[in-house]
């Protein structure tokens, strides 16, 4: 194989690969060395290349043929960089992410190199640096509506991490399930109109255990003031009519709002490393509102011209109160969303995304024509009316910003796909999302120059046929 495209070999595309003369033996390599901070990195990297053959033991020696591990202050945050060389390899990044991120490259790079498992297989010299396009590179998974188990979350934050996805959006409460422990209101816990299920603080834990091993945030979400069915299963009371109580809360009810915060307060503490708290906001029915005496009087009460500015009142009081909490708020794109009140993400049109020229605040793209995993890859796979087709170079060539892009670049915090859930059972979760993963990865992470998808392809099918394995 040529030596350029051997080294070539990696998803994503590394933004810098140079290939040198000369080549390092692999039997030459004796261990990882690494800093005491480092070290698991470093055992997590000497387990992967195991797979190999290659056993090499992890400490803070650093000898002649060792990989070295190392942090490099000339690098930004989650930047690496790999120096091949006659003593050894060195891997520095700007920070734990980036070295982390750089031994899933080497890791690859490795695998092509050891394809016919030869006593004399060779590592060409050369220098790969590498930076991610984007700050947030995000996957959603709704487990509202099919419940996945404990032991499937952390597979999949395992899969998302050496795929350099950094953002793991997690959909936890909508009509059809609440799948957090509540001590506020444990009927929640009992919903399950689709499938039943709901994670405990000892999964809650190790969940958010692995993703911190992964460098992944969690954005949790919990629905609002719409998708709210299951909640009014439990507390009627918070519906417009309690007899018929739908999927919308009452927002006339003081009440309402008053739960709503401790619910959000007990959500939140669930997940106390993460910055953001996701509320929704979105497809809520407008018309119990428009016959609730209450949500009339507030109206009056507020001196509000319509449900539509109440909708906007009520969810900026839960936005405000989320801020205040230090944690940053998202809601989902919508007809009425606030101007400069949190992060908004745009879902369901390119309007939406251009209607981010005139806010101040920024957004995530996860538009359902490029982002939506429930959408099917291939023919072969069946069609609901809210779907279409989303094969694997839709989703590659998925552009965050390709109108306004002098405006919206700077608004833009990166890009995240979504698995909705409704016709999408557990076992069914990695089979959905792994197949495209490789090419989403590489959109949110390769810079724009450095991307195209035949050469994709190439570097796809040579890392299977050498054995690499995207799902493990």
């Amino acid at each position: 194989m040529e030596r350029n495209r051997m080294f070539d070999c990696m998803i994503p595309r590394p933004l810098e690969v140079c290939c040198a003369a000369g080549s390092l033996p692999l039997a030459k390599l004796t261990g990882i060395g690494a800093a005491k901070e480092l070290i698991p990195i470093g055992q997590r990297l000497g387990a992967a290349l195991e797979r190999y053959e290659l056993y090499l033991p992890c400490g803070a020696a650093r000898s002649d043929g060792a990989i070295v591990l190392r942090f490099d202050p000339d690098l930004r945050t989650e930047a690496w960089k790999i120096n091949i060389h006659s003593a050894g390899i060195t891997l520095c990044g700007g920070d734990a992410a980036g070295v982390f991120y750089g031994t899933e490259a080497l890791t690859q790079l490795i695998c092509v190199c050891r394809r016919h498992g030869w006593a004399d297989d060779e590592i060409p010299f050369g220098t790969i640096v590498d930076m991610p396009r984007y700050r947030w590179r995000g996957i959603m998974l709704d487990s509202a509506r099919h419940f996945q188990p404990a032991e499937q979350i952390l597979r999949l934050l395992a899969i998302l991490g050496k795929h350099r996805i950094n953002i793991f959006h997690w959909h936890l409460s909508d009509n059809e399930g609440f799948r957090t422990p509540s001590r506020l209101a444990p009927a929640l816990n009992r919903i399950g109109r689709i499938s039943a299920g709901c994670y405990s603080h000892a999964e809650l834990e190790e969940i958010r255990r692995v993703a911190g091993q992964n460098f992944i945030t969690i954005v949790p979400e919990i629905e609002m003031p719409g998708h709210c069915g299951g909640i009014l299963q439990c507390f009627p009371e918070y519906a417009c009519n309690p007899s018929s109580p739908g999927a919308e809360l009452c927002l006339g009810k003081p009440a309402v709002r008053e739960f709503m915060k401790s619910l959000i307060a007990e959500f939140s503490a669930l997940f106390p490393e993460s910055p953001f708290l996701h509320l929704a906001g979105d497809e809520a029915n407008h018309a119990a509102w428009q016959s609730c005496g209450d949500c009339q009087r507030m109206l009056q009460d507020k001196q509000l011209e319509n449900v539509r500015e109440l909708e906007s009142d009520f969810m900026r009081e839960m936005i405000r109160y989320v801020s205040l909490t230090g944690r940053e708020p998202i809601t989902w794109a919508t007809e009425n969303e606030l101007s400069g009140e949190g992060v908004v993400q745009c879902w369901g049109s390119d309007q939406e995304v251009g209607r981010q020229r005139k806010r101040r605040g920024q957004y995530i793209y996860s538009l359902n024509k490029h982002c939506y995993f429930d959408f099917p890859a291939s023919p072969g796979e069946e069609l609901f009316p809210w779907t279409s087709p989303l094969p694997e170079i839709a989703v590659y060539d998925a552009h965050a910003c390709a109108v306004w892009e002098n405006v919206l670049a700077e608004k833009l915090l990166g890009i995240e796909a979504c698995l909705w859930t409704e016709a999408v059972p557990g076992w069914r979760t990695l089979s959905k999302v792994v197949p495209r993963l490789q090419a989403w990865a590489e959109n949110s992470w390769s810079m724009p120059e450095r991307k195209e998808y035949h050469d994709f392809c190439r570097r796809k099918e040579l890392l299977t046929a050498c054995g690499y394995l995207f799902d493990q």
